[in-house]
């Protein structure tokens, strides 16, 4: 009961736009059916704030002199609060029913007060997502934790009347049906990745999209080991990793100064730059990845940038734009 009468007048304060006095939390509670008297709610509000001091090291609840209590300290700054709301409203990956649940959450934990300052999008997403991906994250993690295998139907697309239409993927242990011992789970760009052993691969690692699995649930069967077989760290960084891995190399750039804050940004400070005619600018930028997310980066502002060197990896750049010419029937120029 006391748990309960703890729990309202939190809730209450929390609600309250303006400092509640003892005598409307009492009449509040009476008409909530648990009456209880004055003494009892300044016991309440003690014992609110002893247990809350465990957390932020001061009184979450504040006596306002002649108007009553109010919140002092919330749960999350505003922006705190509102990159996790958004990280869920932006994520692609999330049914409505896991933004809704989820944000639910968040918001007990907030204010009226703070969740007026708060941008609250719609959290229904234009990109219809079937499977809750949380479900299937506590289903993987505890099937981890068990070492038991998992078995799930994985995506693929057909294109039906001009427009892809969802179907299972054939390529499964058991017809559409994958089964996996499972090892860890990674996250990249928003996406989560699982790492295991798929059974009708049984010698080595595979790696699957978690979001584009289907129908994921735990099963039967005998949990294959092959972590001690592999060092995992060495894996991620050659096949999880592709975009991010490469040799590093002095980049040598010359870029219109509209990308200043672009190149400032993916590099860093510690470069030299040097200013030519019509805005352009010189950088010289030591010790840079050359990787395929790299060569995608500089491809993407076209005219805007070009490489003096190294070498090679100019040489690499003007093949890649031919085969794109070639892609729109012109030949080398």
């Amino acid at each position: 009961m006391t748990g309960e009468r703890m729990r309202e007048i939190l809730s209450l304060l929390m609600e309250a736009t303006e400092p509640l006095s003892a005598q409307v939390i009492m009449d509040t509670m009476k008409d909530n059916g648990q009456p209880l008297g004055i003494n009892t709610v300044y016991s309440i509000i003690k014992q609110l704030n002893e247990f809350f001091r465990l957390f932020f090291d001061e009184d979450i609840i504040i006596t306002i002199r002649k108007r009553g209590f109010m919140i002092n300290k919330t749960f999350f700054e505003d922006g705190q609060i509102q990159f996790l709301l958004d990280s869920l409203y932006y994520n692609r990956d999330l049914s409505e029913e896991d933004k809704d649940s989820l944000s639910q959450l968040l918001l007990k934990l907030v204010g009226r007060t703070q969740e007026d300052r708060l941008i609250i999008n719609d959290l229904s997403s234009v990109y219809h997502v079937s499977d809750s991906l949380m479900t299937k994250l506590t289903t993987i993690l505890h099937a981890i934790d068990q070492e038991k295998n998992i078995a799930f139907e994985y995506v693929n697309y057909v294109i039906e009347h001009d427009r892809p239409r969802e179907v299972a993927s054939t390529r499964g242990y058991q017809g559409t049906r994958y089964v996996v011992s499972p090892y860890r789970i990674l996250l990249d760009h928003n996406h989560y990745y699982l790492i295991g052993c798929f059974l009708g691969r049984k010698n080595q690692l595979s790696m699957y999209r978690i979001d584009r699995m289907r129908k994921c649930q735990s099963t039967k069967g005998a949990f294959i080991e092959l972590r001690e077989q592999y060092d995992m760290d060495e894996y991620i960084n050659q096949s999880f990793n592709m975009f991010v891995n490469g040799r590093l190399i002095d980049l040598d750039i010359v870029f219109h100064e509209a990308l200043l804050r672009d190149i400032v940004s993916r590099f860093g400070e510690d470069m030299t730059m040097t200013k030519l005619q019509d805005h352009y600018y010189r950088a010289e930028i030591k010790e840079v990845l050359n990787s395929q997310g790299l060569k995608m980066w500089l491809m993407q502002h076209g005219s805007l940038v070009r490489v003096e060197g190294p070498v090679d990896l100019k040489e690499t750049l003007i093949e890649e734009l031919q085969k794109s010419l070639s892609g729109y029937g012109i030949e080398n120029l």
